[in-house]
């Protein structure tokens, strides 16, 4: 991860990437595709761009709710959620 360095962009820039294959590959309803979600949603947060990771993290809940349904990693999505807020 770019984040280290804090090269928010160049982060972004690779999870976008990811993305973009998970969504080929496995489909927007995936729990892998909800992981890169939360992982750009992380580094939108560091990066202070709370409305891009409030996006992220809230389709993250909605990828979660539809594959898995309510357990602790959606509990643990909605915490990181609030941090935002």
């Amino acid at each position: 991860c770019h984040c280290g360095q804090k090269d928010y962009d160049q982060a972004i820039s690779s999870y976008q990437k990811a993305l973009q294959i998970q969504l080929t590959v496995l489909g927007e309803n995936h729990p892998d595709t909800a992981n890169i979600y939360g992982l750009l949603a992380e580094v939108y947060d560091a990066k202070t761009d709370y409305n891009q990771a409030i996006i992220c993290y809230q389709t993250v809940l909605r990828i979660l709710h539809a594959t898995v349904g309510e357990n602790r990693q959606v509990a643990n999505i909605c915490v990181l959620l609030a941090r935002v807020y």
